[in-house]
């Protein structure tokens, strides 16, 4: 999903979209998992603000030049990816060359 446009919904009401740069594991200086988004845009408001729009709908938020935000898991409550093609995934071949595949005894004749 990295390099994927995903929209963010945090449990304010507030929705974010971005590109998906990554994501993190806890460690000393964070609370917990989050994802990484880049290219940023606010694109809804908490419920409760005037007409449900951001006074800077569509700008872009975040921090660089890059305009990244992270996301704790914690303050997430829906993720969604839209366009998400599968056809970029490929099946990766073994060593020699043929399709990896279940392997059983019965392919093999014991000597």
């Amino acid at each position: 999903m990295v390099g994927n446009v995903v929209t963010i919904a945090v449990k304010t009401g507030e929705q974010y979209t971005g590109v998906l740069s990554g994501a993190s594991l806890p460690n000393a200086n964070t609370d917990g998992p989050s994802f990484v988004l880049k290219m940023t845009r606010k694109i809804s408001a908490a419920p409760g603000q005037t007409n449900g729009q951001p006074e800077n709908a569509g700008e872009y938020v975040g921090y660089g030049g890059d305009h990244a935000m992270a996301f704790g898991l914690k303050d997430i409550s829906d993720v969604s990816v839209s366009e998400l093609s599968l056809d970029k995934v490929s099946v990766k071949n073994n060593m020699n060359g043929k399709r990896a595949g279940l392997f059983t005894v019965s392919n093999h004749r014991l000597t």
